[in-house]
């Protein structure tokens, strides 16, 4: 025999179950005004919870946006000197480079002073000394 017409079987030697009793159980007054204050304690003690973590969700959010001001002030300010010392340094490079053309102009009109002067000549080491 199945599992299932074992339970089958089960159930119908059994009988019929008995019904659930319908409606809710009889309550006095005092029982129903006992149960709405213990609600409503119940829910002020909710609400009371929702809003001590609501304050401490503000206020962690304020200190966020602090920090994350006093932050973006801080990058800001570097970024602006970074800006400054590369602009600094583009004005030399391009100041440097100015002057060695304006050496290659002196050089081909000859003023051979403003030549960079011959390599020196590189005499080959022997190996082993």
């Amino acid at each position: 025999m199945s599992f299932a017409a074992m339970m089958f079987a089960a159930a119908v030697a059994a009988g019929p179950a008995t019904p659930a009793p319908s409606g809710p159980p009889a309550a006095g007054p005092s029982a129903d005004a006992t149960l709405n204050l213990d609600n409503k304690a119940q829910n002020a003690a909710v609400a009371a919870r929702n809003q001590a973590a609501e304050a401490k969700f503000d206020a962690e959010m304020a200190e966020y946006a602090a920090r994350k001001q006093a932050q973006d002030a801080a990058y800001a300010q570097a970024m602006s000197k970074y800006d400054a010392a590369l602009a600094a340094q583009a004005q030399a490079h391009a100041a440097d480079l100015a002057a060695w053309r304006a050496k290659v102009v002196a050089c081909h009109a000859g003023q051979f002073s403003n030549c960079a002067p011959p390599p020196k000549k590189q005499t080959a080491t022997p190996i082993g000394n």
